[in-house]
């Protein structure tokens, strides 16, 4: 496909799912692929060290052993799909981590961001540049095992034959950083690139920083009960009484006792993101751009005996239960079922 038309709206079906693709499809599909691509066993990405939310790149190694010469064009693909993400106002289920987010918005990368990556090389390097290192018969090499073999690194030329000093330490702990977050993933990293930077210009990222990218592909953390309930809509029965009515009361009430993971999976189902834009509630958006808030809609007993997510529109369809726990009842089963409690507009 050229590269122009990852800019082009997207409309997806699903084979064996009705369901007309308002942005709520669109959605899943980005989130269904994305889920596919970070996958370990596929083995493009891993999991940083210290986060087991966030996905690092493996090596150029790690992965010309298990995809072979198609890495780089799954890759640019994963590129692709981060980027049109981005500009459609998708978020991601997953955070890449901090060091590939600076690479994509050109920030310089240095031994704090080591942390994100491989924290004990990180505490390592730290030590080396406060202790003496006289004794320590370091090189300006390093050992790197991959698939049971050991191979010596030169990390400057001969470098197994340059020995570490007090006077040259600085430089060997700045070749290693180099080593670590940038050469072993050199081509990994350009490919990745060239897939984001064909649908949004790398110039589009100059006046961002790698925190800004992140709460963009991801939305904000929190998920707040007072703000959500302060940017609800309500139609039908609960137009008038809005959240004074009882069944809305007891919606939120059972909210607000979910734990977060949980308030984020019925998030995610009845809008398709499981966390909400930088602007919080008060911008949750359709496909087209357009604000639309989340929204209650009352539905009697008779025409459903469960809650419907229409995540299109941001909206849950909502019985006229007889006590809250019927509706946690209810609540609690759609949820363990996900998928199969959407509806069709």
């Amino acid at each position: 496909m050229d590269d122009a038309r990852w800019r082009w709206p997207f409309y997806f079906t699903i084979d064996g799912e009705a369901g007309l693709d308002a942005g709520g499809l669109s959605r899943e599909v980005v989130r269904l692929a994305a889920s596919e691509l970070t996958s370990l066993e596929f083995g493009l990405f891993r999991l940083a060290s210290t986060d087991a939310l966030s996905y690092a790149l493996q090596s150029d190694r790690a992965v010309a052993a298990a995809l072979g010469g198609d890495g780089a064009g799954w890759l640019e693909f994963a590129g692709k799909l981060v980027a049109k993400a981005l500009l459609d106002g998708t978020h991601l289920d997953f955070h890449l981590d901090r060091c590939l987010l600076k690479h994509v918005c050109g920030e310089p990368v240095a031994l704090a961001d080591l942390r994100f990556l491989d924290y004990a090389l990180f505490a390592s390097l730290t030590k080396v540049l406060d202790m003496d290192v006289t004794d320590l018969a370091l090189t300006f090499s390093v050992d790197i095992e991959s698939f049971g073999a050991v191979e010596t690194v030169d990390l400057v030329e001969n470098g197994a034959d340059v020995p570490v000093t007090e006077a040259n330490k600085r430089a060997f702990v700045d070749a290693r950083v180099k080593a670590a977050l940038f050469t072993a993933y050199a081509d990994n990293i350009g490919a990745f690139l060239r897939g984001v930077y064909a649908v949004v210009p790398a110039e589009a990222f100059l006046l961002a920083s790698s925190r800004d990218l992140e709460l963009l592909l991801c939305g904000a953390p929190d998920l707040d009960v007072a703000a959500w309930r302060a940017n609800t809509a309500y139609k039908g029965a609960f137009a008038v009484a809005g959240d004074a009515h009882r069944v809305v009361g007891w919606f939120w009430e059972v909210l607000a006792e979910y734990a977060p993971a949980r308030r984020a999976q019925l998030l995610q189902w009845c809008t398709g993101h499981g966390r909400v834009p930088v602007q919080g509630f008060s911008h949750l958006q359709g496909r087209d751009g357009v604000l639309r808030p989340f929204t209650l809609t009352s539905v009697s007993l008779d025409a459903a005996i469960f809650p419907r997510a229409h995540t299109c529109f941001n909206r849950i369809d909502v019985p006229l239960y007889e006590s809250k726990a019927d509706l946690a009842k209810a609540l609690t089963l759609v949820l363990d079922l996900g998928d199969c409690t959407f509806s069709m507009d």
